[in-house]
């Protein structure tokens, strides 16, 4: 976004597309906001857990000795939604970008 500094408000159309919202300022400034969101399911991933079990063996009046083993048991973690969004303000200045900043939590730097 840093590369727009200094380019023409037309530049940053062309290249951004139309914003999403605009605020013209009485001192003659525009403020182009450009915001993008999306939904992304995370997590439903399977993770396997050791069990170990201990069992006596006895056959008659004989006992052997305990018997261990471990196996891998899978666990589903559940699935749940995140939404990303991202907001940019360009400061536009005597038709020039003067400044941008962007808030989210999924922004392009």
């Amino acid at each position: 976004m840093a590369g727009y500094v200094g380019a023409s408000e037309g530049n940053l159309m062309a290249g951004l597309g139309q914003p999403q919202k605009v605020y013209r300022a009485p001192d003659g400034s525009s403020i182009l906001t450009y915001t993008r969101s999306e939904t992304r399911q995370m997590g439903g991933t399977t993770t396997y857990q050791p069990v170990t079990s201990t069992s006596n063996s006895s056959i008659g009046v004989a006992s052997y000795k305990p018997t261990t083993t471990t196996t891998l048991h899978p666990v589903q973690e559940p699935a749940y939604d995140v939404t990303l969004t991202c907001a940019t303000a360009f400061r536009i200045v005597d038709g020039r970008v003067q400044s941008w900043q962007s808030s989210g939590n999924n922004c392009v730097k």
